[in-house]
């Protein structure tokens, strides 16, 4: 009976000592990285964007429609922890667009470019206009997108006509 006071004793301190180790539990990395601080991010958050819709184009004078294909990747990397808090966002529109009535691919947007984003309030803006390969009547496509500490998302997409393709980008 000794035998089994000792043996349950040394298991109960064992498991008292065990749970008060200090040792971290969760998500391993850099404390400061897992502060929840919007301005924080780890390095290394990527994600994609399926485009697949219809688009009004103005470059015809019927009422057509553009049928649009593709995605937008988008990876975002912390750049600095001040007052104002901004992130570094590389996107890549690789994107088909047709004619509804004709079915194939007649023409395309493969654009890849780099963006510091203030996040004012939590998020920030990026409008950029991007030339389609194929076209010669100077309609381009305009995105805005919403960037986050953690995400990027189409806020809205549209054809133009007659914009001039502002280079470098233009941030909001």
């Amino acid at each position: 009976m000794r035998q089994l006071s000792i043996a349950l004793g040394a298991t109960l301190i064992a498991v008292v000592v065990g749970c008060n180790d200090g040792s971290m539990t969760g998500p391993a990395g850099d404390p400061a990285l897992l502060d929840e601080h919007p301005s924080k991010v780890a390095a290394g958050i990527a994600g994609q964007i399926p485009l697949d819709g219809f688009l009004k184009d103005p470059g015809f004078s019927t009422a057509g429609l553009t049928k649009i294909s593709g995605l937008v990747k988008y990876s975002i990397a912390h750049v600095a922890v001040t007052e104002a808090a901004s992130v570094s966002c590389k996107l890549t529109v690789d994107a088909d667009l047709w004619r509804i009535e004709e079915r194939n691919g007649a023409w395309g947007i493969f654009n890849s470019s780099e963006h510091t984003v203030a996040l004012a309030g939590g998020s920030g803006s990026v409008l950029r206009h991007y030339t389609i390969a194929g076209r010669n009547d100077n309609v381009v496509l305009r995105m805005v997108f919403t960037v986050t500490a953690g995400s990027v998302a189409v806020e809205s997409m549209v054809l133009e006509k007659g914009k001039v393709v502002p280079e470098p980008m233009q941030e909001l």
